[in-house]
């Protein structure tokens, strides 16, 4: 387990709260999110083990029962497939993970499948996946640490799935991630120039231009209809802060004046556009 850049006393308490045979590795700086998983990825791949496969998951991800169990008959079936991700509640809301550069991330409803089929997917959900040892060495595939947080999941599997390599779901693997407390100036931003960056990285400059259009009448559209959600002071500026720093070339954390104008938190459900 991770901790990223923890104040003494949180890390102290977390500590206190870990069973026995749990190591916890301690990051003095804070990453992000995939920053802290390259960390522990790295760790793995330089032990000797003879194990075939990880698992990566969120801090807050609760898994159901089987969920790990039907990921690892999954990733035990077939060594191509290089990354196994759970659905989300497939018993009332069944959906999978696509993307084009242009719409971004989303996720389509369709019809589930039986418990522990698979179904081929360009990126696995992002609360919790099994990864395979020999697509991280065959793909030197590790997260990109420009995203910081929101978005890196995605390009880490959309990489290994445009290499060959399976990314598949499985039905009835399901985990419980209800929602997020986050600063949503800090998640605006983040959200918003990672989507971009999405988009000029798979699609090309023209995607990107498209992408970034379609964002900011989004934003004016969301702005002007529903003020009591999507306030300009958090939403407006920091979508306003994302485009401007997706042009720039900008990358990584938030910009230290997001961070500390950002400090309020706002419960979000995690299937929100």
């Amino acid at each position: 387990m991770a901790d990223n850049g923890s104040e003494p006393e949180k890390r102290a308490q977390l500590r206190r709260g870990l069973p026995q045979d749990v190591e916890l590795v301690e990051i003095p700086e804070n990453r992000g999110f995939g920053g802290a998983l390259n960390v522990l990825l790295r760790r793995w791949l330089a032990e000797p083990s003879e194990d075939e496969f990880c698992f990566l998951a969120s801090h807050d991800v609760m898994p159901r029962n089987d969920c790990m169990e039907l990921l690892a008959e999954a990733m035990l079936s077939d060594a191509s497939i290089g990354i196994a991700c759970p659905d989300q509640d497939a018993e009332s809301s069944p959906v999978y993970p696509h993307f084009s550069p242009v719409r971004g991330p989303r996720s389509i409803r369709c019809q589930a499948g039986k418990k522990g089929e698979q179904k081929d997917v360009v990126f696995a959900n992002a609360t919790l996946f099994a990864v395979r040892r020999r697509c991280i060495r065959d793909l030197d595939l590790f997260f990109d640490e420009r995203f910081f947080c929101y978005g890196e999941e995605y390009d880490f599997g959309l990489r290994a799935s445009r290499a060959g390599w399976r990314v598949v779901l499985v039905w009835g693997a399901t985990v419980d991630n209800p929602g997020r407390v986050a600063p949503s100036l800090i998640y605006s931003y983040l959200h918003g120039r990672n989507s971009l960056f999405l988009a000029l990285r798979y699609g090309g400059p023209i995607a990107a231009g498209l992408r970034a259009s379609l964002f900011l009448l989004n934003t004016v559209r969301l702005l002007c209809i529903d003020t009591k959600n999507y306030r300009v002071g958090e939403f407006g500026l920091g979508r306003a802060r994302a485009l401007i720093d997706f042009l720039r070339g900008r990358y990584g954390p938030p910009p230290a004046s997001l961070s500390l104008r950002g400090r309020a938190v706002t419960w979000r459900p995690y299937r929100e556009g």
